[in-house]
């Protein structure tokens, strides 16, 4: 139950993100075609922007599972709930895509 509600206060941080995204993403399309080879320029931008955002999702996500100690990374004890919130976030994505 923790776990959901901190997946869902993630989205929310996370929607200005997005919403950044898309915007900037619209321009930069507007642009690109306008170019030979627009659509593979367009592609880049998507991808890398995408890559962009879930590498920012995944340092949040190991910021709350791992907790230094003594100079090392463990494992919070809350770790397992962590991570069964990101498998069913995995899921949802991938079902999402299908």
């Amino acid at each position: 139950q923790e776990a959901l509600r901190e997946t869902r206060a993630l989205r929310r941080r996370s929607a200005p993100v997005r919403e950044l995204a898309q915007r900037l993403a619209d321009r930069e399309l507007a642009e690109a075609l306008d170019t030979v080879g627009g659509i593979m320029v367009v592609r880049r931008l998507v991808e890398q922007k995408l890559a962009d955002m879930q590498a920012e999702l995944f340092e949040e996500w190991k910021s709350r599972v791992l907790q230094p100690v003594n100079g090392e990374l463990v494992v919070r004890p809350t770790a397992r709930e962590e991570i069964e919130s990101l498998l069913e976030r995995m899921e949802e994505w991938r079902a999402g895509e299908e």
